[in-house]
C-alpha cells in the first residue's frame, strides 16, 4: 500500500514538472497566497492592503495600518499529495510598515520554501513604495537542495479619490536556482483599482512574466451584505476563471476561492485573516 501511494505521488509530481511551461504552481511561480485576491483573478497590485502585500505589492503595506496576521492553504489541482501554504503578517510604525511572509509548495519529494521580509513607506500623501527580500530554498529528494535571494519592489499612488495605480516588479536581480539556464520567474505587473462606491472594488491588472506572453487580469469584489463579500475574476492567457466569497466575523475574515485550469482540475483555496487593532 505504501509503495502504491509513493508511486501515485511521484506520478503527480512528474505531471507538475511537465506543465511548468503552461504556468502551473511550480518553480516559484508568482502567486498571491490569499483566497481573496485569487478569487479576483489574482489581481490587486493597486489595492492590496493586507499581509498579502508582501507577495503582491509591498507598497500596499502602507495603505492600512492595521496589525494583521493571515494564513493560506490549498491542494493545487485537487492533488492530495501536494500542498501549498503560507503564513503572513504586517505591522506599522512611525518608521513605515513591515511585513513578514513564509510560503511553501510541494511535498517530501519536491519542495519550494520562501521566507520574505518587506518594508513599505509613504513618500508623499498619495504615493507609497515598498521592497521585499526573499530567501528561497528548493529541495528535490535524492538531488539535494539549493538556496537563493531575490528582491521585489512596488509602488502605489492614488490618482483620484476612487482610483489607485500600482506597479510591481519581482526578482529584480534575476536570481537562479541551481544550474538552471533560466532565472526564477521575473514578473512585472501594472494595474488600476477602481472603487466607485464603498461596497464595490474593480481591478484591472496587466501581468507579464518575461518567459510567457502578457495577459490581462480582471477582478471585482462586491459587498451585498455587511458580513459577506462576493468575488469573481478572469485571466486571459490560460482563460482561467476564478470566483469566491468572504465572510467577516468581527476581526476575523474567512475567504474561499476556486480557480479553473484548461488542462487540470479545479484548485480550491482557503485563507483566514485576523485584524488585531
Amino acid at each position: 500500500m505504501n509503495k502504491q501511494i509513493k508511486i501515485y505521488t511521484i506520478l503527480h509530481c512528474f505531471t507538475l514538472f511537465l506543465i511548468v511551461s503552461s504556468k502551473s504552481f511550480c518553480s516559484f511561480e508568482h502567486l498571491a497566497p490569499c483566497a481573496r485576491y485569487i478569487a479576483m483573478g489574482n489581481t490587486g497590485v493597486g489595492s492590496v492592503d493586507t499581509p498579502t502585500a508582501v507577495y503582491l505589492n509591498p507598497a500596499g503595506l502602507e495603505i492600512d495600518h492595521t496589525l494583521c496576521f493571515s494564513a493560506y492553504f490549498s491542494h493545487p489541482f485537487g492533488i492530495n499529495g501536494i500542498s501549498s501554504g503560507a503564513a503572513l503578517m504586517k505591522a506599522s510604525s512611525k518608521w513605515g510598515s513591515f511585513g513578514l511572509g513564509y510560503k511553501s509548495f510541494g511535498n517530501n519529494l519536491y519542495s519550494e520554501k520562501v521566507l520574505s521580509f518587506s518594508y513599505g513607506d509613504r513618500i508623499l500623501d498619495h504615493f507609497m513604495c515598498g521592497i521585499t527580500m526573499n530567501f528561497m530554498r528548493l529541495d528535490i529528494k535524492n538531488y539535494g537542495y539549493d538556496t537563493q535571494i531575490n528582491f521585489d519592489i512596488g509602488i502605489i499612488t492614488r490618482i483620484t479619490g476612487a482610483i489607485r495605480y500600482g506597479f510591481y516588479a519581482s526578482n529584480l536581480n534575476r536570481a537562479r536556482i541551481g544550474a538552471r539556464a533560466e532565472s526564477i520567474p521575473q514578473v512585472f505587473v501594472t494595474g488600476i483599482s477602481y472603487q466607485p462606491q464603498e461596497n464595490l472594488l474593480i481591478n484591472f491588472d496587466l501581468y507579464k512574466d518575461i518567459l510567457f506572453p502578457g495577459e490581462l487580469r480582471f477582478g471585482t469584489e462586491y459587498h451585498p451584505f455587511k458580513l459577506v463579500n462576493l468575488r469573481v475574476g478572469f485571466q486571459t492567457y490560460l482563460k482561467k476563471v476564478t470566483a469566491g466569497f468572504g465572510i467577516i466575523m468581527n476581526r476575523t475574515h474567512l475567504h474561499y476561492s476556486f480557480e479553473t485550469h484548461p488542462y487540470l482540475r479545479l484548485t480550491h483555496h482557503f485563507s483566514i485573516t485576523f485584524n488585531l487593532n
